[in-house]
């Protein structure tokens, strides 16, 4: 019943992006998948605005599977992900990084024994990575103590 109603939610979310869009007027829409990606790229097309998607997975999602025929351009994290977009509009970008995280792991801070891991990803691993750190986590705070 709740996918019945996030469906037929989809054109009052539309109608709301169009007047947001309309207010900000911006050079380029840019969808990065999820719920809310949608309603606000088709809106963007319906106002002939630019419009692109960027796919951090390796396996694109529903929504950007379906954008992908509303954009004029898709940027990919993985060369393996061409494949799901068409190539004339598909560019391997990478995943953008702040550069306040890149410049983190070059700086060499004394902190007695104490260290420092970051550990990031999403989507579909995301759970299995939380619970595969927190194994990690036991087995460190061993090693500490022995």
């Amino acid at each position: 019943m709740g996918k019945v109603k996030a469906i037929l939610s989809i054109p009052r979310a539309i109608t709301e992006a169009i007047s947001i869009l309309k207010e900000f007027d911006p050079q380029v829409v840019l969808g990065v998948g999820g719920y809310s990606s949608g309603p606000t790229l088709l809106a963007a097309f319906l106002l002939g605005m630019k419009r692109a998607i960027h796919e951090q997975n390796v396996v694109p999602g529903m929504t950007n599977r379906l954008l992908k025929w509303f954009c004029q351009r898709i940027f990919v994290s993985f060369k393996e992900t061409e494949e799901y977009f068409p190539k004339r509009k598909t560019v391997v970008t990478g995943t953008p990084v702040r550069s306040e995280i890149i410049g983190r792991g070059r700086r060499e801070k004394v902190r007695g024994d104490r260290f420092t891991i970051l550990v990031f990803g999403g989507s579909r691993g995301a759970h299995q990575i939380n619970e595969k750190m927190m194994e990690a986590l036991k087995l460190l705070i061993r090693m500490k103590d022995s």
